[in-house]
């Protein structure tokens, strides 16, 4: 198993990530960077969308 940082949490401004019990925080900034409105993310050998709506709210699909 690797033990190299995950590569949206390595950039992260989030500082406390490895203090136990703390749920890391990540930016919507660092999802979507340069004007990308959506991204794909691959979970459990399925894929979800999510994306910022124009209202500027995330949606997560299916």
């Amino acid at each position: 198993m690797s033990s190299a940082p995950h590569p949206v949490l390595a950039n992260s401004r989030q500082t406390h990530v490895d203090q136990p019990g703390t749920i890391p925080v990540l930016h919507s900034h660092e999802l979507f960077p340069k004007g990308i409105r959506e991204v794909t993310i691959a979970h459990a050998n399925m894929q979800y969308r999510l994306r910022i709506t124009a209202q500027g709210k995330l949606i997560l699909t299916k």
